[in-house]
């Protein structure tokens, strides 16, 4: 059962989409769920919450290999954020290890570098 509240509304299917997506939970089931929350955060006035569920949306997609969708979506984010003169959606994107590279300019989702910030290399042997 989702919550009342408008903003928590969105809040629930987005963290159901981000756990399915790195636990080996269900592909579909995680897209759906996050594009689900963007939907619900669309119809909100509260920019952060609308960047906020794009930022989910692309850790699933990043989860997923959907890179280049990924970057789109980071795209977005960044674009909701600079609109208001918000930083924390690069701060948080970085904190995921989503690359972004410049402000102003659309972020990468690229799985090597979420790698390297979280200290692993695809041989397994650390940085």
């Amino acid at each position: 059962m989702l919550p009342s509240c408008a903003p928590c509304s969105s809040f629930a299917p987005s963290t159901v989409a981000r756990v399915l997506a790195r636990t080996g939970g269900s592909p579909d089931e995680a897209l759906r769920l996050g594009r689900e929350a963007v939907a619900i955060a669309n119809q909100i006035d509260q920019p952060m919450l609308r960047a906020d569920s794009r930022i989910d949306l692309a850790d699933v997609l990043d989860a997923l290999g959907e890179h280049s969708e990924c970057a789109k979506v980071v795209a977005e984010a960044l674009a909701i954020g600079a609109r208001k003169g918000m930083t924390p959606p690069a701060r948080r994107l970085r904190a995921l290890g989503i690359d972004v590279a410049a402000p102003g300019s659309p972020g990468r989702c690229d799985p090597h570098e979420r790698a390297r910030r979280r200290g692993y290399r695809r041989d397994g042997i650390g940085y």
